[in-house]
């Protein structure tokens, strides 16, 4: 989605005018990755932020957010930047429960 293009390319700004225009935070890819995903893995700490924060985060089930899988591994965005040394995004998601 745009959205996810936006999350990958560090693109904050954009991210929170998708949503604010009603894209959906939780939707995926065909890989299982959520925006937050594509943001975790490329230390994108302004997008997670923006995904996190957004009114459209606190207005889905957020455990299931927080959680939602990667492809086939099974790796929720936790685990993703802990695999990648993206520390102030792993403080981020604790933060918010992950």
């Amino acid at each position: 989605t745009t959205l996810h293009v936006a999350a990958k390319n560090g693109m904050a700004d954009i991210a929170r005018v998708l949503l604010d225009h009603g894209a959906l935070v939780y939707d995926t890819n065909k890989y299982g990755d959520a925006a937050l995903h594509l943001a975790t893995r490329h230390g994108h700490l302004d997008v997670v932020h923006v995904l996190l924060n957004h009114p459209a985060a606190n207005e889905l089930d957020t455990a299931i957010f927080r959680c939602c899988t990667h492809g086939d591994f099974g790796q929720t965005a936790l685990h993703q930047a802990a695999m990648l040394g993206r520390t102030e995004v792993a403080r981020v998601l604790l933060s918010h429960g992950a």
